[in-house]
């Protein structure tokens, strides 16, 4: 390709995909490539896109509910994106740490100073009160239509290597409410008589969040101290029960 009139092409970053029919087979990044038609090819589209020399980062929220299920948008929440050039320069307008919009979204363009140019873009959140990390992932999709995902495992800086002008990056933070740890202890007190310490006293436990049962199971104690917990089947351990 070749621009028109007075546009620079050095003010863009040059992609193109070649698709033999419908699947793309050959990509690059620049403003010439060559491509081998299969004798079973019927169709062959060839593609160029420019864009400018901008990477955008868009950072999406999700919270669970109590079990870890149901992910839903979440507005209000801290997140962050900085760049770090490793090659050229690279800088942004926007503010290093944003809350997410209404429908959990925060985004941040990073401007290159050259096609060559690339950065390190480390995204990371601020843990609401309350809640815990359940997930991450981010996914970088290329000018020529190629793609390369990070598993994000902790909400501190994660840096996503290899960013260059025309990537588009998107990143989606999960957290379910916190779990805490559910201790149940027999005690007797001065009435009962010498010689009841080795009955076995059980029970249950119920535990509701939100007016709705969250965990549920049964103890057992041999005597005084901790009882041992059995949570019911498809119930969360005793140690990790949504409060």
């Amino acid at each position: 390709e070749v621009a028109a009139g007075t546009t620079s092409m050095s003010n863009y970053a040059s992609s193109y995909r070649c698709l033999v029919d419908d699947v793309q087979t050959t990509q690059g990044n620049a403003t010439t490539g060559t491509i081998t038609i299969p004798s079973s090819g019927k169709n062959v589209v060839c593609r160029f896109f420019n864009a400018p020399l901008v990477a955008k980062v868009t950072i999406h929220k999700n919270v669970t509910d109590a079990l870890g299920l149901n992910p839903a948008a979440r507005p209000g929440w801290t997140v962050g994106a900085t760049a770090a050039a490793t090659a050229g320069e690279v800088s942004t307008q926007s503010a290093a740490t944003q809350t997410t919009d209404a429908q959990g979204d925060a985004s941040w363009n990073f401007k290159f100073s050259g096609k060559t140019a690339a950065a390190t873009i480390n995204v990371s959140e601020t843990m609401g009160e309350g809640y815990q990390f359940l997930s991450g992932q981010c996914t970088v999709t290329h000018l020529n239509g190629t793609t390369t995902s990070t598993t994000l495992t902790n909400p501190t800086a994660t840096g996503l290597t290899g960013i260059v002008p025309g990537d588009q990056v998107h990143c989606t933070y999960v957290n379910k409410p916190a779990v805490a740890k559910l201790g149940i202890t027999k005690a007797f007190d001065t009435t009962v008589p010498d010689g009841f310490g080795n009955t076995e006293f059980t029970g249950a436990y119920t535990c509701t969040l939100n007016e709705a049962p969250v965990a549920s199971g049964t103890w057992s104690r041999t005597g005084t101290g901790a009882a041992t917990l059995t949570p019911a089947d498809g119930s969360p351990a005793a140690d990790q029960i949504p409060a």
